[in-house]
Protein backbone atom coordinates (compact mmCIF):
# COMPACT_ATOMS: atom_id res chain seq x y z
CA UNK A 1 0.00 0.00 0.00
CA UNK A 2 3.13 1.96 -0.58
CA UNK A 3 3.11 2.86 2.76
CA UNK A 4 6.50 2.21 3.63
CA UNK A 5 6.13 -1.22 5.32
CA UNK A 6 5.25 -4.51 4.53
CA UNK A 7 2.82 -6.16 7.12
CA UNK A 8 2.27 -10.35 7.28
CA UNK A 9 -0.77 -10.04 5.40
CA UNK A 10 0.69 -8.15 2.60
CA UNK A 11 3.81 -11.01 2.58
CA UNK A 12 1.83 -13.42 2.70
CA UNK A 13 -0.66 -11.72 0.06
CA UNK A 14 2.94 -11.87 -2.32
CA UNK A 15 4.11 -15.28 -1.87
CA UNK A 16 1.00 -16.91 -2.55
CA UNK A 17 -0.15 -20.30 -0.41
CA UNK A 18 3.29 -21.44 -0.42
CA UNK A 19 3.01 -20.12 3.25
CA UNK A 20 0.98 -20.01 5.40
CA UNK A 21 -0.14 -16.53 7.58
CA UNK A 22 1.04 -17.85 10.52
CA UNK A 23 4.44 -18.75 9.37
CA UNK A 24 4.67 -15.51 7.57
CA UNK A 25 3.91 -13.40 10.85
CA UNK A 26 6.40 -15.73 12.90
CA UNK A 27 9.36 -15.10 10.12
CA UNK A 28 7.92 -11.28 10.36
CA UNK A 29 8.16 -11.10 14.21
CA UNK A 30 11.77 -12.40 14.44
CA UNK A 31 12.85 -9.65 12.09
CA UNK A 32 10.99 -6.94 13.12
CA UNK A 33 13.48 -4.97 15.20
CA UNK A 34 11.22 -2.28 16.74
CA UNK A 35 8.34 -4.59 17.39
CA UNK A 36 5.69 -2.85 15.46
CA UNK A 37 4.41 -5.82 13.46
CA UNK A 38 6.02 -4.45 10.41
CA UNK A 39 9.06 -4.53 8.08
CA UNK A 40 10.72 -1.83 6.70
CA UNK A 41 10.92 -1.52 3.08
CA UNK A 42 15.06 -0.84 3.25
CA UNK A 43 14.81 -4.29 5.67
CA UNK A 44 12.58 -6.84 3.15
CA UNK A 45 14.83 -5.71 0.32
CA UNK A 46 17.99 -6.22 1.92
CA UNK A 47 16.63 -9.64 3.21
CA UNK A 48 15.18 -10.96 -0.37
CA UNK A 49 17.76 -8.82 -3.17
CA UNK A 50 19.06 -12.22 -3.91
CA UNK A 51 15.68 -13.47 -4.72
CA UNK A 52 14.24 -10.50 -7.14
CA UNK A 53 13.87 -12.15 -10.11
CA UNK A 54 13.14 -15.84 -9.02
CA UNK A 55 9.77 -17.44 -8.78
CA UNK A 56 7.14 -16.87 -6.07
CA UNK A 57 7.82 -20.45 -5.28
CA UNK A 58 11.88 -19.85 -4.62
CA UNK A 59 10.72 -16.84 -2.96
CA UNK A 60 8.67 -18.72 -0.30
CA UNK A 61 11.41 -21.53 -0.28
CA UNK A 62 13.93 -18.67 0.79
CA UNK A 63 11.75 -16.92 3.52
CA UNK A 64 11.29 -20.29 5.42
CA UNK A 65 14.96 -21.14 5.20
CA UNK A 66 16.29 -17.58 6.73
CA UNK A 67 16.24 -18.16 10.42
CA UNK A 68 17.80 -21.88 10.19
CA UNK A 69 20.68 -19.54 7.70
CA UNK A 70 21.11 -16.62 9.74
CA UNK A 71 21.70 -19.10 13.40
CA UNK A 72 24.57 -20.39 11.48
Amino acid sequence: DNNGFISAEELHKALGDEVTLAEVTNYLNEFDSNSGGKLELAEFQSIFAPVEATPRQEAASRWRRLPREMAS
